[in-house]
């Protein structure tokens, strides 16, 4: 096994809508790193763990779970009707998913790796953010946002931007000294530039192995 030249960090990978995070979270992977998608540890959870299943159908009533199988359209219908029961479920499952991305970084740890990538939407929204070693936030100015959204979701421009509104305005984002920006505005060739630029900046602090 490798010796870690550092503690082991984990650092977080956010940004609003159409800014761009998938994509960075993608250009990470191709350098090598560990990225764990807390919507993908979500998904995984809800269609795969029975515990999970039995306290979603309590908290949102037996009809989420057909033949056994948790509908995910039927649990988001149940969401977005009743803002109570949003509530209780995420005050479920945000630490059910964060202690399956401990885990999940624990095994990355004990095969040597010095760091992972945690992305997320909405790290800040749900405090994770303060429990990460730093983090990285991709921008892009809302204009340029919306107009992603709309190519890419076929819908109209007021209700990109209704998404978008929905979510923290980039300018609101904290921001410490282990923050990383990222202003997506460029070529994909750009974009991955800066990530290499913010990979050698971590290897430069000791964080990665060269």
């Amino acid at each position: 096994m490798k010796q870690n030249p550092s503690p082991f960090r984990k650092i977080g990978l956010t940004g609003g809508v159409a800014s761009g995070k998938t994509t960075v979270a993608d250009l990470f992977r191709v350098a090598g790193l560990t990225v764990l998608n807390l919507d993908d540890i979500g998904r995984d959870l809800t269609n795969g763990d029975p515990k999970v299943q039995v306290k979603l159908a309590q908290l949102l009533g037996s009809s989420v779970l057909v033949n056994g199988q948790f509908d995910r359209a039927k649990a988001r219908e149940a969401l977005f009707s009743d803002p109570v029961k949003r509530q209780s479920v995420e005050a479920f499952l945000h630490p059910v998913i964060e202690a399956e991305f401990n885990r999940q970084a624990a095994e990355a740890q004990k095969r040597g790796e010095t760091a992972v990538i945690c992305e997320a939407a909405l790290l800040m929204e749900t405090g994770m953010d303060k429990r990460l070693d730093a983090l990285v936030l991709v921008s892009a100015p809302e204009t340029t946002r919306s107009q992603r959204v709309v190519d890419r979701d076929r819908i109209g421009a007021a209700l990109a931007e209704k998404m978008i509104r929905t979510q923290l305005r980039d300018a609101d984002r904290s921001h410490s000294q282990n923050t990383f920006a990222i202003e997506n505005t460029g070529s994909l060739a750009d974009l991955s530039l800066k990530v290499t630029e913010i990979i050698e900046e971590w290897k430069a602090r000791g964080w990665l192995t060269a």
